[in-house]
């Protein structure tokens, strides 16, 4: 009896197709997981960089009241108000403060903006803290300090996030 010759048989077998559709699937896998990490990290640095500005933005509102007598600090329970023409300096200094607390709670995740003179230093200090949410969870703050009758951005020295 003869043998009829073997045609060879072209193609792969389905535990190959399996294999490579697997190793595919782990190079998408690990190239999706790289791009969410990098714009996480992006949205973490866009908010530090805000926090900075809205800090050095009150900062420097505080720095330019002539009136060293008026104190800029928490507008608890204060509204916002467009129009403050005819209000006292410290009237307009609240008000200063409850739009920039407003704008920080606006322009962050769960953000609030505080302000605080310290009058058991000499110089008195104000320290303008800025603290919102991060992705994931956790808290973040940023804190600028200055002297108060001097208190210009310029001069306001990072303490920490």
């Amino acid at each position: 009896m003869a043998q009829s010759p073997r045609i060879p048989q072209h193609g792969l077998t389905l535990a190959e197709v399996g294999m490579a559709i697997f190793v595919i699937g782990i190079g998408a896998l690990s190239i999706a997981t790289v791009y969410l990490q990098r714009e996480r990290t992006a949205s973490i640095n866009e908010q530090q960089v805000l926090a900075q500005s809205l800090a050095a933005e009150m900062m420097s509102r505080i720095g330019a009241h002539p009136n060293s007598d008026v104190r800029f600090e928490n507008a608890i329970g204060v509204r916002c108000t467009q129009s403050a023409g005819g209000a006292t300096p410290q009237a307009a200094a609240i008000n200063d403060v409850a739009c920039w607390q407003e704008r920080v709670a606006a322009q962050l995740p769960n953000g609030t903006g505080s302000i605080t003179l310290d009058s058991s230093v000499v110089p008195a200090a104000y320290a303008v803290t800025v603290s919102w949410s991060q992705p994931l969870g956790g808290i973040v703050s940023y804190t600028v300090r200055a002297i108060a009758s001097t208190a210009t951005a310029a001069s306001a020295q990072r303490l920490g996030k």
